[in-house]
C-alpha cells in the first residue's frame, strides 16, 4: 500500500493527466475502506492522512494549471472580495437581497475558493456573482442556517440563470448551526462542531474534535471520524437527491469508522438515529421551512427549536 501512495506522488511530479490521478486516488480510498476493518487503527490513520494530502496536492495542481487570464469579476464595479462582517455597519445595506440573507463569499488564493467567516445568526446562501464550480471554507460560525443549495432559491428572486456549483467543503469552528449541502463531487472535511444539524452529501467525509451534532449524511466511501463524543448519523433525505445525477446509494452512513476506537466492540461516540429521528417527513418539513426563510428573526426561531430538540433527545 505504501508503494502505491509513493508511486501516486510521483505521478503528481510528472504528469499533468489530473483526471487519472483522481481516479487512482479514489481506487485507492475505496480499498482501504474495504480493508480497513482487517488493518490496525495506526495504519488506518496513517493511509487516510496520506490520501488527503495527496488529494490536497492534486487541488493544488489543478489551480496553478489554470489560466489566470481566464477569470476575471471586473465586469462590475463591485470586487467579489467583500467580506460582510458579522457586525453590520450604519449606511451600508444591500438591496439585491432579501433581510437577513447573506453571502460572505471571499475569494482567496483561488479563484475558485470561498469563505464564510466570523458571522453569528444569519441565513447564508450560494453566491450570485461565481460561474462555474468552487469550494468553500466555513470558519467560526454561530447560530446560523447555511443552505448552500443552487437553484432552489432562484423563484424568489425570479432568476433562472445557472448558478455557481459547489464541489467541496472545509469547516471549522461550528456551533449550533444548521448546514445543507448538495451531493458535492468532492470531500467534506469538518473540525469543532458542536450542537449542529449538518446534512451532506459527498465523496468522502472526515469530521474532528466535535460533539452533540446530528449528520444526516450520503457518502460514497466510508465516513471518518476523530475525537469526537454524541455524534448521531442518519441518511441523506431522499427529496434531497438529484433526479438527474445517478447516486450510488448506499448505507455507508451506518459504517462509521472512528480512529479512536480501534475495538471490534460498536464505537461509544457515535449511534445511528433512532426510527422516529429519522424520519423522513420531520426532515423534509424542515427543508421546506428553511427555504423560505427571509430573516434573521426565522433563523433564530428554527435553529432555537431545532437544535434544542436534538439536545433533549441526545
Amino acid at each position: 500500500m505504501y508503494d502505491v501512495i509513493l508511486g501516486i506522488c510521483d505521478g503528481l511530479n510528472s504528469s499533468s493527466d489530473l483526471s487519472d490521478l483522481n481516479s487512482k486516488i479514489s481506487d485507492l480510498r475505496t480499498r482501504v475502506d474495504q480493508i480497513s476493518a482487517l488493518i490496525p487503527v495506526y495504519d488506518r490513520v496513517k493511509y487516510d492522512k496520506q490520501l488527503t494530502e495527496l488529494e490536497r496536492q492534486v487541488s493544488s495542481i489543478r489551480t496553478m494549471d489554470k489560466p489566470k487570464s481566464k477569470f476575471s469579476f471586473n465586469k462590475s464595479k463591485k470586487s467579489s472580495s467583500t467580506k460582510y462582517s458579522s457586525t453590520p455597519k450604519p449606511g451600508i445595506s444591500s438591496s439585491s437581497q432579501p433581510q437577513g440573507e447573506v453571502s460572505t463569499f471571499t475569494s482567496i488564493s483561488s479563484p475558485n475558493t470561498h469563505t464564510i467567516s466570523n458571522l453569528s445568526h444569519r441565513l447564508i446562501r450560494p453566491p450570485k456573482d461565481v460561474i462555474g464550480t468552487y469550494t468553500l471554507s466555513l470558519s467560526n460560525l454561530s447560530d446560523c442556517i447555511i443552505d448552500l443549495r443552487s437553484g432552489v432559491h432562484d423563484d424568489r428572486h425570479g432568476e433562472t440563470k445557472d448558478q455557481a456549483r459547489l464541489t467541496a467543503v472545509h469547516g471549522k469552528s461550528l456551533e449550533r448551526c444548521v448546514v445543507i449541502t448538495p451531493v458535492v463531487g468532492g470531500s467534506i472535511l469538518l473540525n469543532e462542531v458542536r450542537g449542529s444539524l449538518l446534512v451532506l452529501g459527498c465523496q468522502q467525509f472526515r469530521i474532528h474534535s466535535s460533539s452533540d451534532t446530528t449528520i444526516l449524511l450520503h457518502v460514497d466511501s466510508l465516513p471518518v471520524i476523530e475525537h469526537c463524543t454524541k455524534l448521531k448519523f442518519g441518511s441523506y433525505p431522499y427529496e434531497l437527491h438529484d433526479e438527474n445525477t445517478n447516486l450510488n446509494l448506499n448505507l455507508n452512513y451506518q459504517k462509521v469508522q472512528d480512529f479512536d476506537w480501534p475495538l471490534p466492540t460498536p464505537s461509544p461516540n457515535w449511534i445511528l438515529l433512532s426510527t422516529d429521528e429519522q424520519s423522513d417527513q420531520e426532515h423534509g418539513s424542515l427543508i421546506r421551512t428553511i427555504e423560505g426563510v427571509r430573516s434573521d428573526e426565522e433563523v433564530d426561531e428554527i435553529v432555537r427549536s431545532r437544535l434544542n430538540s436534538n439536545t433533549d433527545s441526545s
